[in-house]
């Protein structure tokens, strides 16, 4: 990993940047996009577990340091890197995201302007096609609105919201040409946060992946008054998975998914029952894409 060496302009303050992580491939190239920035982090943290930094191939930066963990969880490690950060500003950033050159400039303008009782989010981005995560649907289908109507009753599609089934959905920055989108949830792969608003407790309370914890972190942090935004033209690229989950892959991925929305619904005062509609909805699409995989490989085979 090449050493990049930037000036420290003493008008902002310093920034540290907490990366929980299990050690994979895709560590090195967020860093990397991370030091290449107009915005060079003071200090990256990089949380993981102490059995996988035993084995975690050296860190040539002088700003990234190895923080070993006796945990083993995304929430917890993030939470042990939160306690150490040591500076006023603090981004949260999962191993896999590749922040665009200007993202942590626009992210950190705008946290400024807007003071400690807020945190903000980049827009997530198909990294392969460069589309938004979350595209505006087509909500003029009577499959989209039907859609819409189980997970959000008469309301139907909001960008931005958390449903009362549970469901997020997130905002398409493509859109409009709005330059930011006050939200009620931020995806929890990148925020940016003063250092005295954060959620140093472990809030997760399940075993293994985390499902859900944006939504549940999201809750925290309303809860403590602090306001949510989506910027606009500051980016962040996610490689988006295929679908190739097969029935028992989906089946044991939407009981942990449904375990951690029931527990955000009852955090936030809502009905835990109304999370089955989302699961509902889930099967449904589960049913239709599986559907169209299998029409593709007939009419390839016929």
């Amino acid at each position: 990993m090449t050493e990049v060496s930037t000036p420290y302009d003493s008008r902002f303050p310093r920034l540290t940047v907490v990366i929980p992580t299990l050690g994979g491939a895709s560590l090195d190239s967020t860093i990397e996009a991370l030091r290449g920035g107009t915005v060079d982090p003071d200090e990256i943290l990089v949380c993981i577990p102490a059995r996988e930094a035993s084995q975690l191939r050296p860190l040539s930066c002088s700003n990234v340091r190895v923080v070993a963990t006796e945990c083993r969880g995304q929430v917890a490690q993030r939470a042990i890197g939160f306690a150490e950060a040591m500076h006023p500003l603090v981004l949260q950033l999962d191993d896999d995201l590749i922040v665009a050159r200007d993202c942590i400039e626009r992210l950190r303008e705008a946290l400024l302007e807007l003071g400690p009782a807020w945190a903000v989010s980049p827009a997530l981005i198909d990294a392969a096609t460069g589309q938004s995560v979350y595209r505006t649907p087509e909500r003029t289908s009577v499959a989209a609105r039907l859609q819409f109507w189980m997970l959000n009753g008469r309301e139907g599609y909001r960008a931005g919201r958390i449903y009362p089934t549970g469901a997020a959905v997130g905002v398409d920055p493509f859109r409009d040409d709005r330059a930011f989108h006050d939200v009620e949830w931020l995806p929890g792969g990148c925020v940016l946060h003063y250092r005295e608003s954060l959620v140093l407790e472990p809030f997760y309370p399940f075993p293994g992946k985390a499902y859900c914890e944006d939504i549940i972190h999201s809750h925290h942090l309303t809860s403590r008054g602090i306001r949510l935004r989506i910027i606009s033209k500051a980016l962040v690229g996610v490689d988006i998975p295929r679908d190739t989950q097969s029935l028992r892959e989906f089946a044991r991925d939407l009981s942990a998914d449904l375990r951690a929305r029931r527990h955000y619904l009852r955090l936030s005062g809502g009905n835990p029952a109304r999370a089955y509609l989302f699961g509902l909805n889930r099967c449904l699409g589960y049913v239709m894409r599986r559907g169209r995989t299998l029409g593709r490989i007939r009419r390839h085979t016929t």
